[in-house]
């Protein structure tokens, strides 16, 4: 008997719409060519997370991949028909043909700054302009395809947290507890990384949080000063928390056991856990 494996990729009328709905701001922008390195936009834009670069521009026939590694696998993932090997930023504009490069678009405010000299460098001393506002625009309208995606992800979570109720009890690990979320949630498809608009800034699928380890700021805004012996205490023993009682357990971003819903949090910048007692 065959298995029958699912395709994931992104479709690619999907994509085609992506760019159609693009175009027209960087027209208006006056852009000569755009680059788009940054994880997440390079996958909204290619259907492909492979390290590389995505180039628009109007002198292209159409969009250009360039990939460092792994071109097969890109090729095999991007509806877009050109995707071809990386190559260094000094044959950047005769590998791409386009001899005249004044305004180029650039995801500014998260890449890094080395890299946009190389490149502005090698195009000849081009006027930049920041894309990131532009693309977030872009990508915060939903198209049917990825609402459907966004509540397939939100089920993945409810069935994490209905796990939650089935296995939760007292004395039980932090470390435990996770690894029964996570286990549920990758065997629904989560494929375990959160990734974020910063540059090359990942998170894991989640973590539990209990006792004094959820009054950690990691992500948080309140300051170690503000959270006085606490924030010691809480550093020392997070390795070995058990669940005191449900209450006490708290899932990141806000997701607890008691509210089920998650807090307010912007780019991870998540409030404090439950203290017990």
């Amino acid at each position: 008997m065959e298995e029958e494996i699912l395709d994931i990729r992104t479709p690619r009328q999907e994509v085609e719409r992506r760019h159609r709905k693009l175009w027209p701001h960087l027209e208006s922008a006056g852009l000569d060519m755009t680059i788009v390195i940054s994880n997440p936009n390079l996958y909204y834009l290619t259907g492909s997370i492979q390290e590389g670069m995505v180039v628009l521009s109007p002198h292209l026939k159409g969009p250009v991949y360039m990939v460092r590694r792994v071109l097969e696998r890109a090729r095999f993932e991007s509806p877009l028909d050109d995707v071809r090997p990386m190559v260094g930023s000094k044959h950047l504009r005769d590998a791409l043909g386009v001899q005249r490069v004044e305004r180029l678009g650039i995801e500014l405010s998260s890449v890094p700054h080395s890299w946009v000299e190389r490149i502005k460098a090698s195009l000849g001393g081009v006027e930049l302009f920041d894309v990131t506002p532009t693309l977030r625009g872009v990508r915060s309208v939903k198209s049917d395809w990825e609402v459907d995606r966004i509540q397939e992800a939100s089920l993945q979570v409810d069935r994490a947290m209905e796990r939650a109720r089935e296995v939760l009890r007292e004395g039980m690990t932090e470390l435990e507890l996770a690894a029964e979320l996570e286990r549920e949630m990758r065997h629904q498809g989560h494929e375990g990384l959160v990734r974020m608009h910063r540059y090359g800034s990942e998170m894991h699928v989640g973590g539990v949080l209990s006792g004094p380890s959820a009054t950690i700021p990691t992500c948080c805004r309140r300051s170690r000063r503000s959270m006085g012996d606490r924030w010691r205490t809480a550093w020392a023993t997070s390795s070995s928390i058990r669940v005191r009682a449900r209450r006490d357990m708290a899932w990141p971003c806000g997701l607890s056991s008691t509210s089920g819903a998650c807090g307010p949090c912007r780019a991870c910048r998540c409030g404090p856990g439950r203290i017990p007692g």
